[in-house]
C-alpha cells in the first residue's frame, strides 16, 4: 500500500512538472511615430550687483520683461512655472586666486509653449533683449501617455499573435499567461532641442517623437 502511494505520488509531481514546462516564450514590440505638438523652455535670470538688494532689484526687472515678452505671445499664466530665487556672492578666478565680483540672485523660469510656430519669434524676442539665457529646450507630445498606452497593447497583441501562431504549427492551443514582463525602452518622453534641429527652411518647428514599447510573454501551451 506504502509503494502504491508512493507511485502515485511520484507520478502526479511528474504530471505536474509536465504541466508547467509546456509553454512558449515570446515578444513583441510596437513604434508610434507622434508629432510633437508642445516644447519646453527653461530661462535663466541672473543679475549680479554690488550690493544684495541692488541685485535683487534687477532680477524683479528681469522677471518683468520676460513675463510682458511671455504676454506678448500669449502664453497663459498655467504655462509658465517660477522656480524659486536664489542668492549668492560671484567669484572669479584668476592667476589661481578668488576674486570679490559681487552679489547675485538667480532664478530659472520654465515655459510650455503650445503654439510651435510662435518658437523661432519668441527665441528671437528672448535674445534680443540679452537679458536671458535659454539653458534648455525640448519638445514632447501633449498626449503622451495615451500613445504609451496605446504602443504596449500594439506589442502585447503581437507577441500573443506569435504564441498563437508558434502553437498552430505545432498542432496545439495557448493557454494562460503565465508571465508579463515589460522591458523599458531607452527613451524619454522630452527630446532634447538644438537650435536648429527641428526648424526648416521657413523657420517653423517640425519635429517627431518615438513612442516604443516592447514586452516579453511567457503562455502556457495545451493539447
Amino acid at each position: 500500500m506504502k509503494k502504491l502511494i508512493l507511485v502515485l505520488v511520484i507520478l502526479t509531481i511528474s504530471v505536474f512538472a509536465q504541466e508547467t514546462n509546456r509553454y512558449v516564450e515570446v515578444t513583441g514590440k510596437s513604434e508610434i511615430k507622434v508629432k510633437a505638438d508642445q516644447i519646453f523652455i527653461r530661462i535663466e535670470l541672473k543679475s549680479v550687483k554690488e550690493n544684495m538688494d541692488q541685485s535683487n532689484f534687477a532680477n524683479k526687472s528681469k522677471l518683468d520683461l520676460l513675463n510682458e515678452i511671455l504676454d506678448e505671445f500669449t502664453i497663459a499664466s498655467k504655462d509658465i512655472e517660477q522656480e524659486p530665487i536664489y542668492f549668492g556672492v560671484e567669484y572669479n578666478y584668476k592667476n589661481g586666486e578668488r576674486e570679490f565680483v559681487g552679489y547675485y540672485s538667480q532664478q530659472h523660469i520654465s515655459v510650455t509653449l503650445n503654439k510651435l510656430d510662435k518658437y523661432f519669434d519668441l527665441l528671437k524676442r528672448l535674445s534680443e533683449t540679452n537679458n536671458f539665457e535659454i539653458v534648455n529646450s525640448s519638445y514632447s507630445n501633449s498626449e503622451y501617455l495615451k500613445y504609451r498606452k496605446q504602443a504596449l497593447k500594439e506589442a502585447v497583441l503581437i507577441a500573443k499573435s506569435k504564441a498563437e501562431n508558434i502553437a498552430n504549427i505545432l498542432d496545439i492551443s495557448t493557454g494562460k499567461v503565465l508571465e508579463v514582463e515589460e522591458h523599458n525602452e531607452s527613451q524619454n518622453r522630452l527630446v532634447q532641442l538644438n537650435s536648429v534641429s527641428a526648424l526648416n527652411k521657413s523657420n517653423t518647428f517640425n519635429a517627431s517623437i518615438s513612442v516604443a514599447c516592447s514586452v516579453r510573454l511567457k503562455i502556457e501551451l495545451v493539447e
